[in-house]
């Protein structure tokens, strides 16, 4: 079980998550002090779409209402951190949807613990399954500088197989490498090759 810490910012409050949304044609909207920041998109020049996803509070109904005119909105999407869905509130044209756009659970790690300690948090049978991968060969590439194109097709095309195989929804190429672009400095590619080179798991992190 992983212990509950504090978490100072979610990562689609981050300019770098301003920048990869910017390259998407979102454009950034500030939502005032201590909430953060939401994205608004036009289309056909015509209506306006804006998304709030994991504010660092929520907003009241008529700051909602406030944000839809002002930029005249059709749809305000609110995407609240766990745990706060019901604090929104809703009139007769709020209402709760079954289309998220974010995954809807997150797995946070507090890596300022030791090495040690972190994996006495795990389980028997994860401690058993670090051993049987002792093996492999992690490749490691941090986000300082532009990665090697071939290292970000060869995860990408890894992570299609897999999306294609299990049923879940993988983005283009090229919407991954203007993400990995708009995290430089703050993130890492990790890949895992068994004994012959052949890439079996990799995570951007």
């Amino acid at each position: 079980m992983l212990e509950s810490y504090h978490i100072i910012e979610d990562l689609r409050q981050s300019d770098n998550w301003a920048r990869f949304m910017k390259s998407l044609g979102w454009e950034r909207v500030s939502l005032g002090d201590g909430v953060g920041i939401g994205y608004l998109r036009k289309f056909l020049g015509i209506f306006t779409i804006i998304k709030i996803q994991r504010p660092r509070k929520l907003l009241d109904e008529k700051e909602i209402d406030a944000l839809a005119r002002k930029n005249k909105a059709i749809l305000v999407k609110i995407e609240p951190k766990q745990g706060e869905i019901g604090d929104i509130g809703c009139r007769s044209y709020r209402k709760k949807d079954n289309w998220p756009l974010l995954p809807p659970s997150e797995v946070h790690l507090n890596l300022d613990r030791s090495e040690e300690d972190i994996l006495k948090s795990f389980s028997e049978s994860a401690r058993r399954n670090l051993k049987k991968i002792s093996e492999l060969r992690f490749q490691i590439s941090e986000f300082k500088k532009e990665l090697d194109p071939t290292t970000i097709e060869r995860f990408w095309k890894m992570f299609s197989i897999s999306g294609e195989e299990k049923g879940y929804f993988v983005e283009n190429l090229n919407i991954l490498k203007n993400k990995i672009g708009s995290f430089l400095g703050n993130g890492y590619l990790v890949l895992v090759e068994d004994t012959k080179g052949d890439l079996v798991a990799g995570i951007c992190v």
